[in-house]
């Protein structure tokens, strides 16, 4: 008797170990790519604490450290680092650049917390009484509300300028009823100064702190990159958390 072996393949096995081929390719190549977005998330953030600070640029301008999204030093206008928070958090919460609030609170207080002017304007941004009241600031020597206070204001007055950044901060120095009366910046020597010093500040401040926000908006975006490799991972695998 003569037997003869036929070349079978099972077609649905042909299939399944295809499907196996190609989810542990998939699955190797998302893990080469959570490394990568993990590694360079850290390397962006290893900043040393040694090189934070004024006059420094890009990333080590920023004064993160790899441990977390901690501010380690102090930026060119000289911002304390436990105030960072607050100017982040209030150019956030107002739409409102972090380095024109902090341009702002330099000219006004130099960032002194227990500033009080002769006029009777208190706290790093310098908020008169009533104007406290009307933003909701309860106690203008908490730095975080006055800070917050602060970005609230001048950005209504952004706002009411459309975003005429000099109009805004002369309102912000003789009040909006004066830039009205003048049709533009008050021809007061005080306020034509304040103007010019602020935005001075101000460039100052978007020239050197440039890589503070960008990098702070990166690291988020690594972050969700990172969570959403770990969720898809996990669905692939259950076994692996």
């Amino acid at each position: 008797m003569e037997i003869r072996v036929h070349n079978y393949i099972d077609e649905d096995l042909q299939i399944k170990q295809k499907q196996a081929i190609a989810e542990a390719r998939e699955k190797e190549q998302l893990q080469q790519e959570f490394q990568a977005t993990l590694e360079e998330a850290m390397n962006n953030y290893s900043t040393p604490n040694a090189t934070s600070g004024a006059g420094s640029v890009g990333t080590q301008a920023s004064g993160y450290n790899n441990n977390s999204s901690i501010y380690t030093g102090t930026d060119s206008l000289g911002c304390p680092a436990e105030l960072e928070p607050y100017f982040q958090t209030a150019a956030d919460t107002y739409g409102v650049d972090v380095n024109l609030l902090k341009a702002i609170a330099k000219q006004e207080s130099a960032f002194t917390s227990n500033a009080v002017s002769k006029s009777g304007a208190v706290g790093i941004m310098q908020l008169m009484p009533q104007t406290a009241t009307a933003l909701g600031v309860t106690d203008s020597y908490n730095s975080y509300q006055n800070i917050m206070g602060g970005a609230k204001f001048i950005s209504s007055l952004l706002q009411q300028y459309n975003g005429n950044v000099s109009l805004a901060l002369a309102a912000y120095n003789a009040g909006p009823n004066a830039v009205e009366k003048y049709n533009g910046i008050p021809p007061y020597e005080e306020t034509q100064n304040y103007v010019t010093k602020v935005t001075e500040y101000y460039r100052q401040a978007s020239t050197t702190n440039a890589g503070s926000r960008t990098d702070l908006l990166s690291l988020k975006a690594s972050i969700a990159q990172i969570l959403d490799m770990i969720e898809s991972y996990t669905k692939e695998d259950p076994t692996q958390t």
